[in-house]
């Protein structure tokens, strides 16, 4: 049943009603607790792209034009920072770049067409610590975009629900890395490994699919500049960057339904980078153990005892049988909520909690022979 459970946190698949559980819980131990002690937090520098757009050619579907955030302006900065010695730890270029750069007022200017482009990628060059998304193809391919980094991931994540619950670290066993875990793995030095169904990092027990920490809120994250707050100032504004790490994204086109409200993806990338930074992706012995211990006493009293029931009056609705089994389903699931509740505010694991009490419940339903209760 341990194996079970982790095998189960540490994969993508969630069910609908625990996806509630998780939101509601999540969303009050922040509002009650607020992210706890962490570190990292100082180090990250924002810009918000969403006031530095151009209009470009859409070649994907050649009607018309399409907003994209001026290449141009992000160029500019990365040339800055280089002109100015300036050495971020790390920048994460949050936009993606299959769209070819034409801005509206060059589209008859066929020169123009690669000259921007050209400009950026040699920038973006000169970065190792430096990485931007792709996209994976309808064949399960990555994209190759019209501008790359040395270090590309993956910024997107898909879900079982209408909000993010869990995102994926790693994918095809550590063939493509997420954005978050890219940055992390190139300033911590630690690699996370995986064999199968287990990930390894720092000789730990790891998931490969965490439930992110909120560390910066959309409040915070919007009190940044964008390129034209930037543009023009001297060495002293972009000093502020040394030694940082720099998301830079759009906060208004790119949004993200988290368990604590909507979110720039950009923010949630970067509060993925924390989480990872503060431990959270390792399973502590602790919870193992604490794991181990609940699952025994359930076990115990599956096998040996009964639970306390919860005294539904089903009998009414359905057989007798089934009224029990429904009454110790609902015991069960009580005990696991508790249990999902502690591992949550304790280790920042949410633990399944309808398979488990699904399992104890069909032990103790026919360990007591309630099935064969009308033959007696």
């Amino acid at each position: 049943m341990l194996l079970l459970t982790y095998f189960y946190i540490n994969s993508n698949f969630t069910l609908p009603l625990e996806d509630s559980l998780y939101k509601n819980i999540s969303f009050y131990a922040f509002k009650l607790l607020g992210s706890g002690k962490h570190t990292g937090q100082d180090d990250i520098r924002f810009i918000n792209t969403s006031h530095n757009l151009a209009l470009v050619r859409d070649t994907g579907r050649n009607t018309g034009v399409v907003a994209v955030t001026d290449r141009r302006k992000l160029a500019a900065f990365l040339e800055a920072l280089c002109q100015y010695h300036i050495h971020p730890k790390f920048i994460v270029v949050d936009l993606e770049f299959y769209y070819p750069f034409v801005a509206e007022n060059e589209i008859q200017k066929d020169r123009s067409i690669l000259s921007t482009d050209k400009r950026l990628q040699a920038i973006i060059s000169k970065f190792g610590a430096l990485t931007s998304p792709v996209a994976f193809d309808e064949n399960d391919r990555i994209k190759p975009p019209v501008v790359s980094s040395k270090q590309p991931g993956i910024a997107s994540f898909s879900t079982y629900s209408d909000f993010l619950t869990k995102f994926q670290l790693s994918y095809k066993n550590g063939k493509f890395n997420s954005i978050p875990l890219i940055v992390y793995q190139h300033l911590s030095g630690n690699i996370i490994k995986h064999h199968g169904f287990v990930s390894i990092s720092q000789s730990k027990i790891a998931l490969n699919n965490i439930s992110p920490y909120y560390y910066i809120t959309d409040d915070i994250a919007r009190e940044t500049p964008d390129f034209d707050d930037i543009a023009g100032t001297d060495q002293t504004t972009y000093s502020a960057y040394n030694d940082k790490i720099i998301f830079i994204g759009n906060f208004d086109m790119d949004k993200a339904q988290t368990a604590i409200g909507e979110m720039p993806g950009t923010v949630v990338l970067a509060n993925i980078y924390l989480t990872l930074k503060n431990g959270h992706h390792l399973v502590s012995i602790w919870w193992f153990l604490f794991m181990l211990a609940v699952f025994i006493l359930l076990s115990y009293l599956a096998w040996f005892k009964k639970m306390p029931k919860v005294n539904l009056h089903l009998k009414i609705i359905f057989s007798e049988q089934i009224a029990k089994f429904i009454n110790d389903y609902c015991s069960y699931f009580g005990v696991m909520l508790l249990v999902s509740v502690l591992s949550f505010l304790v280790f920042h694991i949410f633990v399944n909690i309808l398979f488990s009490s699904l399992i104890f419940s069909t032990i103790e339903f026919f360990t007591n022979k309630n099935y064969r209760h009308r033959h007696v």
